[in-house]
C-alpha cells in the first residue's frame, strides 16, 4: 500500500488480482477484493513489454526447409552465429510470416511457426533466370554451376545459385534460394525492447544491446 504523502499511481494495463483479469485504476474498487486501495512499487507488477511495430525484438532461431528429412541440418541458426537476431518491428526487415508471429510476444516466450512460400522468400519463378558479364561477380573464375553467391545490383548484393558458367557471363537462378519452400522456425525471445535514438535515425537494430557497431 502507498505510504502516508506518496503520489499516487495510475496503471492502465491489465494485471490480474487472485485469479481475476481487472483493469486497475488509481483507485482500485472491487467489491469482496480491494477497497480504496492505492498501489506503489512494493506491488507485485510483472508486466513485461510485448512485440509490436516500432519495438525491437531480440531472439534466437532454428530454421528447417518444413519438407526435408528429420535429420536434415538446419538451413540456418542464430546459434550457430553465438548471438541472437535484433530486428526493428514493422520496418521490413524479416519475413512477413516471422514478424507477424512475433507480434505480442514477451522475452522468455519459445513457440514454433511454419511459414508458407507466400509469407516467406516467395513462390519459385522458373522464368528467373538470368546471363551476367563476369564483371558483377566477386570472384567469377571460381564459380561453378550448382553453387550459391551474390550479384552486385544497384540495389544492394543479391543472392543468387549459379546454374553454368561461361568465357565472359554467367547464367544465374536469381529466385532466392529458399523461395518456393515452407519454412519451419523455432524461436526464442531474449528481449524486446524500445530502440535507441541511433537506431530510429538509422531505422534498423543495431544488435541486442542497440549498441552494435555498423
Amino acid at each position: 500500500m502507498a505510504k502516508s504523502g506518496q503520489a499516487h499511481k495510475t496503471c492502465d494495463f491489465q494485471v490480474n488480482v487472485s485469479g481475476f483479469p481487472i483493469r486497475r485504476s488509481a483507485a482500485v474498487r472491487l467489491t469482496g477484493l480491494v477497497r480504496n486501495a492505492t498501489l506503489d512499487d512494493s506491488w507485485p507488477w510483472d508486466v513485461q513489454m510485448q512485440v509490436e511495430n516500432g519495438k525491437v525484438a531480440v531472439f534466437h532461431y532454428v530454421v528447417r526447409d518444413a519438407d526435408a528429412a528429420e535429420t536434415a541440418p538446419p538451413v540456418d541458426s542464430s546459434r550457430d552465429r553465438g548471438e541472437p537476431l535484433a530486428i526493428m518491428v514493422g520496418r521490413g526487415g524479416l519475413i512477413a510470416g516471422v514478424e507477424s508471429a512475433l507480434r505480442g510476444k514477451a522475452a522468455g516466450e519459445r513457440f514454433d511457426v511454419r511459414v508458407a512460400p507466400e509469407d516467406g522468400y516467395g513462390v519459385r519463378d522458373e522464368a528467373a533466370v538470368q546471363r551476367v558479364p563476369k564483371k558483377f561477380f566477386a570472384a567469377p573464375d571460381r564459380l561453378r554451376p550448382g553453387q550459391m553467391t551474390t550479384l552486385s545490383t544497384r540495389d544492394g548484393d543479391r543472392p543468387v545459385t549459379v546454374l553454368k558458367v561461361g568465357m565472359s557471363v554467367v547464367d544465374v537462378d536469381v529466385n532466392h534460394p529458399l523461395a518456393g519452400k515452407t519454412l519451419a522456425f523455432e524461436i526464442e525471445m531474449v528481449d524486446v525492447r524500445d530502440p535507441t535514438p541511433d537506431e530510429l535515425s538509422h531505422g534498423h537494430a543495431h544488435g541486442a544491446d542497440g549498441h552494435a557497431g555498423h
